[in-house]
């Protein structure tokens, strides 16, 4: 839902004079060589260690340089006009990890439903809403427009828990035990034979995805990958050289 702080945000946006959210040089909301760091190909991204259950993940970047400040200025000081462009980095990712058709089934197009990863109800506010939901609205235009069948559904609600900023991957995996549960209204949505996709725009210890997936599967939808705009390369022992060269 959109609120009085997101649409103050939008205007600020809008009025103030417009410089790169990677290198801060005026003329554009992202310059072409920022921009540059969120076209790549997307690859999987493995932590270590890996987390127990966490799902197959596919990311555009590294979390560092300029995407770093990109996805700071969208999440933090309300950049709302980089939604379009990590949204399809982002896109990008979702469809890496989509299994390939057979050639006798090019035709047939199973749908993605997009499963984004909710932020609890204190860093909503404090950002002035969810700064996923526009990410995988972004996500479902771009994949309809090419011509997939696409949907995005508000399938999970995320508890209260301590933030996790500076814990190890041991303490990241226990602070996530529990933190989220799936709405009854999604429960059929979820039932439907579709590829499962989680949706988050950061992972670094995969322990949120991990549980996510956890959640998802205990609901009768097991996912097939996650998808992100970014990942911490230096918790990642297996990356590919077009993410790690970000850094």
């Amino acid at each position: 839902m959109t609120t009085i702080l997101d649409l103050l945000k939008a205007l600020a946006d809008l009025v103030f004079p417009t410089r790169c959210a990677g290198c801060r040089l005026p003329g554009a909301a992202l310059c072409e060589r920022c921009g540059w760091w969120l076209r790549q190909p997307a690859q999987e991204v493995v932590p270590t260690p890996c987390p127990e259950g966490m799902p197959r993940c596919f990311a555009v970047t590294s979390y560092g340089g300029p995407p770093r400040a990109v996805l700071l200025a969208y999440k933090e000081r309300g950049r709302h006009r980089l939604a379009r462009s990590l949204g399809e980095a982002l896109a990008s990712a979702v469809l890496a990890g989509c299994p390939d058709r057979p050639v006798s089934q090019q035709s047939v197009r199973p749908q993605i439903l997009l499963v984004p990863v909710p932020s609890t109800a204190a860093a909503a506010r404090a950002r002035g809403g969810d700064h996923l939901r526009p990410l995988a609205a972004q996500v479902g235009r771009r994949l309809r427009a090419n011509g997939q069948r696409c949907q995005v559904l508000d399938a999970l609600v995320a508890r209260p828990r301590p933030d996790s900023a500076g814990l190890s991957s041991a303490e990241r995996a226990a602070n996530r035990s529990g933190a989220f549960a799936v709405r009854r209204s999604a429960r059929a949505a979820l039932k439907q034979d579709c590829v499962v996709v989680i949706v988050d725009d950061l992972v670094t210890t995969g322990a949120t995805l991990a549980e996510v997936s956890r959640v998802l599967t205990g609901a009768g939808a097991a996912p097939s990958h996650a998808a992100v705009v970014a990942a911490t390369v230096k918790r990642f022992a297996h990356i590919g050289s077009a993410v790690a060269d970000a850094d």
